[in-house]
Order: C-alpha cells, then structure tokens, then sequence
C-alpha cells in the first residue's frame, strides 16, 4: 500500500483498534495508532507502547503535521 501511494513508512501511520493492529505496526516500522472506539482498551495500548492513543476520530488531527 505505501509503494502505491509512494510514501515512506515514516511518514505513515497505521490506525487500529486491537492489539494485533498495533503489534503489525511495529513489526513494519510504521507508527502505532490504538483507537479506544473498537476493541482495544487504553490500558491494552499501553501495555503495548502505541506511539499514540486516540479517543475519537477527531483527535487524529491533533497527531497529522
């Protein structure tokens, strides 16, 4: 998906609302975004060390340059 949008995994963030969406974003070098809409807690996202934690579709505006 990057390479056809041609963007960097740097400058890309991978959104999820579980713990495997956050493990995937690691794993792939692309920051973490847990959403606490979904099935993932805040707690959860901690544990896991998302880069970020979001507490409704609007504050992603908060974390975009």
């Amino acid at each position: 998906m990057l390479q056809h949008f041609n963007c960097s995994a740097s400058d890309a963030l991978f959104v999820g609302d579980s713990i495997v969406d956050i493990k995937t974003a690691q794993i792939v070098n692309i920051s973490s975004v847990g959403v606490l809409w979904g099935n993932g807690t805040k707690k959860d996202f901690e544990n896991q060390k998302s880069d970020f934690i979001l507490n409704s579709p609007k504050d992603i505006l908060d974390i975009l340059d």
